[in-house]
């Protein structure tokens, strides 16, 4: 909860920073008046965004991130009660348990979005909840194409960051390796180089998109 709320409230930063108003188009149409905090920054953007979030995270945000994190706690104790009632021979148990799942699954939304929304305004949890459920209702079909297109665009960078970070790795290393001296090399001289360095290429690869990935996941 504190990394997903650092990466909203230097979202929220970069968004707002062309502007002088910088937490004004927080607030949806007919939503009303949206209720402040002591984390707002008003009419500027700090010199260190990620410091800052990271700062307000820890500090007066820490009991609603407490808070949120105890909802995700829940969540996943009912997710396990869930499970463990799919296995049962009982055909109402069995249908019980799938919807729980999908009413936890729905209270994980949420509760991801009111983190969010607190980050930008920096409004009490219960107050962004009630809040963020009214945008998502007036715009549930926008909301959730917007969430998958995040969630694919955070992958494939990690994708296309992990290619990079391999081939840069890789190819700094083929510089500090010595090159092969023809007269003293034989025909199966080179193969075993270049595997060599295939070998590190895909391992670096895999190492860089597995951590990208997870902190795309996280987030």
């Amino acid at each position: 909860t504190t990394l997903f709320r650092s990466v909203s409230f230097v979202t929220a930063c970069w968004y707002f920073s062309p502007g002088d108003d910088l937490a004004l188009g927080a607030s949806s149409e007919g939503s009303g008046e949206i209720e402040r905090g002591p984390g707002e920054v008003h009419g500027e953007v700090p010199g260190n965004p990620t410091r800052r979030g990271l700062a307000l995270g820890l500090s007066s945000s820490f009991g609603t991130l407490c808070y949120a994190a105890l909802v995700l706690s829940v969540c996943e104790l009912l997710n396990a009660m869930a499970r463990k009632s799919m296995r049962s021979r009982n055909l109402f148990v069995v249908v019980a348990g799938c919807c729980l799942r999908y009413i936890v699954a729905l209270i994980e939304f949420l509760n991801k979005f009111a983190v969010s929304h607190h980050a930008v305004t920096a409004a009490p949890f219960c107050t962004s909840a009630r809040q963020i459920t009214a945008i998502l209702a007036r715009n549930a079909l926008s909301v959730y194409v917007v969430d998958r297109i995040g969630g694919f665009v955070l992958h494939f960078g990690a994708f296309v960051l992990s290619g990079l970070v391999a081939g840069l790795t890789t190819a700094l290393v083929a510089s500090t390796l010595p090159a092969t001296v023809e007269e003293e090399a034989d025909l199966l001289a080179a193969p075993p180089r270049t595997v060599l360095l295939g070998v590190y290429m895909g391992l670096s690869f895999v190492v860089a998109f597995s951590t990208l990935n997870f902190l795309a996941t996280q987030v």
